[in-house]
């Protein structure tokens, strides 16, 4: 076998297995697994460089997540909800401003009817794609103004009822500031400011907040920095860049849709941050630059098809229909912009 193709292949696979074990990664000791098996791969096949271990690994990326993820937890422990009208504005805007993911943890247990606790994590995973620190797939491929008609229309899918509960602005205020510095520098200096609030305006809170954050998903990621750093060695992703234009050329109405659905396939299996991560790798290691268009059509599948919210929220079998017809909406939207 061509010494190419077998590493594609190898990569390919390992690919593959770290998708089709996404929906257990929450135990952290299968991420540890399939990073060492990644590491192994890369090894056996020849494409590691012990003189540049890391060339090729999404670092910046994953230091923007776990940002994202520790942020969402601190403004968790800091009661960020921002109250706005009832309990679906609140959600959205929460969602924008916190990270949908946390969001979706805070509001969503204040919810007694099951099927609303669902409607309120769907209508924040909606509101994260308003915000530039809101949604992963928003903050790595294309920022917060590309996705907003999808946000709204997903949110009024799912819209609940119910009174907001209390929040605290001083708490969101910190939010609305890490989300402008995002905006105009940068999502590290964003982030890093938010921290910084957080411990200024509550250290003991920021603490626990800090404390409480969740391992497994940073292990996940860590394990999806491997993976991706196998995939870009071995030279997957260029092919698979070549595999997009071709069918590009050949069936030009099917790129968008099938952009989408894998994006929110992805989203759903690996979990959106990972399917981020994934997704910019794939889709900017050509020597082509990426199309603005392909990003957006990824990015909204990742933000409609990742389960995290739902998940959250502990509702996630109530939840399943609407997602479902917020597929649909996805799916109407791609076409519209095709």
């Amino acid at each position: 076998m061509d010494p190419l193709v077998r590493n594609v292949v190898a990569a390919g696979v390992a690919l593959g297995v770290g998708l089709l074990l996404g929906p257990l990664r929450r135990w952290g000791w299968l991420s540890g697994l399939l990073l060492g098996g990644a590491v192994g791969v890369a090894f056996a096949i020849g494409v590691a460089d012990t003189a540049r271990p890391w060339e090729g690994a999404p670092l910046m990326s994953l230091a923007v997540l776990v940002g994202w993820l520790a942020l969402g937890s601190v403004a968790r422990a800091c009661g960020g909800a921002f109250s706005l009208g009832g309990m679906g504005g609140t959600a959205l805007l929460s969602g924008a401003l916190m990270g949908d993911l946390a969001a979706a943890a805070l509001l969503a247990p204040q919810c007694e009817d099951p099927r609303d606790a669902a409607k309120v994590a769907l209508v924040a995973s909606a509101g994260g794609m308003l915000g530039p620190l809101g949604t992963p797939a928003g903050t790595l491929l294309v920022g917060a103004d590309a996705l907003w008609p999808l946000a709204l229309v997903t949110a009024l899918v799912a819209w609940p009822r119910g009174p907001a509960p209390e929040g605290n602005p001083m708490a969101a205020g910190v939010l609305a500031l890490a989300a402008v510095l995002t905006a105009v520098v940068g999502p590290l200096v964003g982030l890093g400011a938010g921290l910084v609030g957080f411990l200024a305006l509550s250290p003991r809170s920021a603490l626990d907040g800090l404390r409480a954050l969740p391992i497994a998903p940073a292990l996940w990621l860590g394990t999806w920095t491997g993976l991706i750093w196998l995939a870009r060695r071995a030279g997957l992703f260029v092919d698979l860049g070549v595999g997009l234009n071709r069918i590009e050329e050949l069936a030009p109405g099917a790129l968008a849709p099938g952009l989408a659905l894998s994006g929110a396939l992805v989203g759903a299996l690996a979990g959106e941050p990972a399917g981020a991560m994934l997704g910019e790798a794939a889709l900017t290691a050509s020597v082509v630059p990426a199309d603005p268009a392909r990003l957006t059509w990824l990015a909204g599948g990742l933000a409609v098809g990742g389960l995290g919210p739902l998940l959250a929220s502990g509702a996630w079998r109530a939840g399943l229909r609407t997602w479902g017809l917020q597929l649909l909406v996805l799916i109407a939207w791609v076409l519209i912009l095709s």
